[in-house]
């Protein structure tokens, strides 16, 4: 299992399927003295005494041999010889190994796990717990996962874990490997199950702290994520990092692999100071350990964070340092290349350059269209899924929607891949209804819900939102009871999933009132009459009373209200108690004369503020393009974290701080305000070396001064004449003081408005 990674997409999105899992394996005991021993690596985070194979999607579309399997003859009586079970597993792996008919391999493995049972005593057997793996690994070589599941679940029925170490070992491997096999088969809520499953057996063995519990959270987290179950994930990815301070050497390359997990779960979750923080720390491990590939998937992964954060030309710079990368290590065709170009274009799409997003994504389908040897159908289907996105964004429908279609035929019709081809009908759905295909848009969408539902994804707010576009091309097609029944239904997914105040959730709520309001029945329109007031209420406590969403509900309302005969249930709301909560208070200021104005921060972000706001005192009303400035850089929940953790007394020079930084970090992106500095210390230095050329040439001046003052001296000893009354010549006007020539370095006056 591998992570996973969410296309930008403007209506719907869908869940890829991991591009690379590890190769089929089949592991048959070896028979050494009556034990049984394996010698194979697991793909699975299991410990290496008890593998479990994972099944990868190519070798998934492998269809069940139909030719007659070649039996050995062999007496059934002669299962009950304790010795023929471990006989029979040589068997098998000796034709497994041979590359023989897997259908005989298959069978030696079955009558070996019926002569272990036969022949084991009345406690669980730990031989039996192994044929039965080595059956189901066979079963699903073959394509036939269905049979391997029962097997399966009869390998942990067998093992006992109070009989000690080995057989919890056994039991937690046979949750694992069922797990796989139900990822495999694309159902994602039975796979986590097995896994949480095969997670506490193994707590239960080894403790909640051993470095082995930690492998298997980070398994069990990739399913949460790939199942977008992000909070669980997260609280997973969080006991790794504990174990890991407790066990791990610091700045370990499994730490480093774990924080781009994490770093993965907080992107999803929108929490992308977060996600940075955790990329930042892992890419420094990464370059510390010489992992420059490693390093520059960190760098595309830094460049979408930033590219989230509204900063292109750090994420410009990002992308660019591991397209560098990938170019100089993978050559200019690899996939690795194509992904950074989707990236790119993505970006310059984003900030108006459309000419130079569609440029990169023909270099990127350059590359999809003759790919490097071992690249595989799902690589190239996922590239061709985010490309379509982009060209959806241009208004390039039908280019996108050929991309999708492509996508869909190399991934094949397999139930590994039900999921993400569920989300490409999606896509193609959402499109098919822009440009009109109601009825194409309707089908895209039945057959995306039918996969979720099939694959176990139909209680996520992804299933919840498929379903409301399914309802709209529906109420398009006149199909109003069908179209009710289907926003009904999302809005039950969307209120577990999301909660009832969400955007989406409302959204459904509105569709499914305009549809109440369709049917023109009287229990009809009162049920969207008080599914509309509540939606009114939410929107004006979110967005305020003038938001233009608000002034469309208001008008819906009110037409359904006066066909009903009815007027609204509800109380206004007052300026005053619109403004401030305390009313009181502000019939106080209104006395005074006094209104407040929102703050900088406030106005730009659009929220309400109030006397307590922490940033009002130190970015005013008129001062928006300073407050600009430090969002832009650092964000504002940041820079109100920052501003708390200071003393009060020192807060405004902390925000003057942050100001400085931001501007500097405005106009050197690279540099920011240690570019300024350095450019400060050349000046010093330079005018030091002036202010050493004008003492050296004072101190020449003096010694030509005494030097003619000597001559004269001698001469007016020589002939005397009546003393000297230029003033020209006093040496009290004429002393060299260093204060007196040139500035302190510290204190000279320079022109350094560029700064700030």
């Amino acid at each position: 299992m591998r992570l996973i990674e969410f296309a930008a997409m403007p209506a719907l999105f869908s869940v890829k399927t991991p591009p690379k899992t590890s190769p089929m394996r089949i592991f048959v005991p070896e028979t050494q003295n009556g034990t049984t021993t394996t010698n194979n690596k697991t793909p699975s985070p299991l410990t290496k005494r008890v593998p479990s194979p994972s099944p990868s999607p190519s070798n998934s579309r492998v269809k069940p041999t139909k030719g007659t399997p070649e039996k050995v003859t062999i007496d059934e009586s002669s299962l009950d010889n304790p010795d023929l079970g471990p006989f029979l597993l040589k068997m098998a792996r000796d034709t497994i190994s041979s590359g023989d008919n897997p259908n005989k391999a298959l069978d030696y493995a079955i009558r070996a796990s019926n002569s272990f049972e036969r022949c084991s005593g009345p406690g669980p057997s730990l031989e039996l717990t192994m044929s039965l793996h080595v059956v189901a690994a066979i079963y699903c070589s073959l394509g036939r996962f269905e049979e391997a599941v029962p097997v399966l679940e009869r390998s942990i029925e067998v093992p006992d874990i109070r009989n000690g170490s080995d057989h919890a070992l056994a039991k937690f491997s046979g949750y694992m490997q069922l797990g796989d096999t139900y990822s495999t088969m694309g159902l994602l809520d039975r796979s986590v199950s097995s896994y949480e499953s095969g997670l506490n057996t193994q707590i239960e063995a080894l403790g909640d702290s051993d470095p082995r519990v930690a492998e298997t959270c980070r398994y069990l987290a990739e399913a949460h994520v790939q199942a977008m179950q992000f909070d669980e994930a997260e609280n997973l990815c969080k006991k790794i990092l504990e174990i890991h301070k407790e066990h791990s050497a610091p700045a370990s390359l499994e730490e480093a692999a774990d924080r781009r997990l994490i770093a993965l779960v907080y992107e999803a979750k929108g929490d992308y100071e977060s996600a940075l923080e955790h990329y930042v720390l892992a890419s420094m491990v990464m370059i510390a350990n010489g992992q420059d590939n490693e390093v520059a998937s960190t760098d595309v992964s830094i460049g979408n964070i930033y590219m989230s954060l509204c900063r292109f030309d750090e994420a410009i710079f990002s992308y660019q340092k591991a397209l560098t990368v990938f170019k100089a290590t993978r050559g200019d065709n690899h996939l690795s290349v194509a992904s950074v170009f989707i990236r790119l274009a993505d970006l310059y799409y984003k900030i108006g350059k459309l000419r130079e997003s569609k440029s990169y994504c023909e270099n990127a389908l350059r590359i999809y269209a003759k790919p490097v040897p071992g690249t595989t159908y799902e690589e190239i289907a996922n590239g061709l899924t985010e490309i379509s996105a982009i060209y959806e964004a241009l208004n390039e429908h039908e280019e996108a929607l050929n991309l999708l279609q492509k996508a869909m035929k190399l991934l094949g019709d397999t139930p590994v891949h039900r999921s993400t081809i569920a989300g490409i009908e999606a896509q193609m759905g959402v499109m098919f209804y822009m440009v009109g295909r109601y009825g194409e848009a309707r089908c895209s969408f039945e057959s995306a819900v039918a996969k979720l539902r099939a694959s176990g994804e139909s209680k996520s707010a992804f299933f919840g939102i498929v379903l409301n576009q399914m309802g709209l091309a529906c109420v398009q097609l006149y199909r109003i009871t069908e179209a009710i029944e289907l926003f009904e239904e999302a809005r039950r997914v969307l209120e577990q999933e999301c909660g009832s105040c969400h955007l989406d959730t409302l959204g459904v709520y509105s569709n499914l009132a305009a549809t109440y309001d369709a049917m023109g029945r009287f229990l009809w329109v009162e049920d969207a009459i008080e599914i509309l007031e509540f939606i009114l209420k939410v929107r004006e406590e979110k967005l305020g009373t003038a938001n233009p969403d608000v002034d469309d509900e208001k008008k819906r309302l009110a037409e359904l209200l006066k066909e009903a005969g009815r007027v609204r249930n509800k109380k206004g709301k007052s300026l005053e108690n619109l403004l401030d909560s305390n009313s009181q208070r502000m019939k106080k200021e209104v006395r005074k004369g006094r209104t407040h104005q929102p703050c900088a921060a406030c106005k730009m972000l659009r929220r309400r503020c109030d006397s307590n706001c922490i940033l009002a005192p130190y970015f005013p009303n008129d001062e928006i393009e300073k407050f600009a400035s430090v969002h832009r850089v650092f964000g504002a929940s940041n820079v109100i974290k920052m501003i708390q953790m200071v003393e009060e007394t020192k807060r405004e020079d902390a925000v003057k701080a942050l100001v400085y930084e931001a501007t500097a970090r405005l106009r050197d992106p690279v540099y920011g305000s240690a570019g300024a500095t350095f450019h400060l210390y050349k000046m010093v230095q330079e005018l030091k070396l002036q202010l050493e050329l004008i003492q050296n040439q004072a101190v020449e001046l003096q010694e030509q001064r005494n030097q003619l003052l000597g001559v004269l001296m001698n001469f007016h000893l020589q002939n005397p004449v009546s003393p000297m009354s230029d003033p020209m010549f006093d040496s009290g006007d004429f002393s060299v003081d260093d204060g007196a020539l040139a500035y302190d370095p510290v204190k000279f006056p320079l022109e350094c408005d560029w700064i700030l």
